[in-house]
């Protein structure tokens, strides 16, 4: 594994977190789908339960940075973890960090010779939630980022292209 590409990874998947999503100008295709699934979870109160990341049609991407919020009060992520054979492929670094209320995660490939971009659909990861509380909660996501291996963002984001969860515990 190239090092000055994990040096670029750990500075750019920080400025992702913090600064958020920056669309590119070019307002071409971006057809692309992102989605918590299964869309409504009704877990007991200290019940786990898993949402999956998912994208569809996604082009060229190497990383992928976004920020999770979700009602503290009655769920807690209990963990983060990219599914083998997911759309990234098998050799993945991420990153997780308590930002502004919410979860901040980056997950990226790590480089090897060649284009590592991957375009598709797939699943990304998965979320693992302990209900402590009862009452409803939207799990979202925002700020999304996603950057080429040249750390180009050359997908266009909006909220019409990010669909949420909800979660009742009972």
């Amino acid at each position: 594994m190239n090092i000055s590409r994990i040096v670029i990874l750990a500075l750019v998947i920080p400025v992702i977190m913090i600064c958020g999503c920056k669309k590119s100008s070019d307002s071409g295709d971006s057809s692309f789908a992102l989605q918590l699934t299964p869309q409504r979870a009704e877990p007991d109160v200290y019940e786990e339960f898993t949402l999956t990341l998912e994208i569809s049609d996604v082009r060229d991407m190497f990383v992928i940075g976004f920020n999770l919020l979700y009602d503290h009060s009655r769920l807690r992520l209990s963990e983060t973890s990219t599914s083998s054979g997911g759309i990234l492929g098998n050799d993945i670094i991420s990153f997780t960090e308590e930002i502004n209320g919410g979860i901040g995660v980056s997950i990226g490939r790590t480089q090897s010779a060649g284009d590592d971009n991957v375009s598709g659909s797939g699943n990304i990861c998965e979320f693992t939630f302990l209900a402590i509380g009862m009452g409803e909660s939207q799990v979202e996501l925002n700020n999304v980022t996603i950057l080429d291996e040249d750390g180009s963002s050359n997908t266009q984001i909006s909220e019409s292209n990010v669909v949420s969860a909800e979660v009742n515990v009972d």
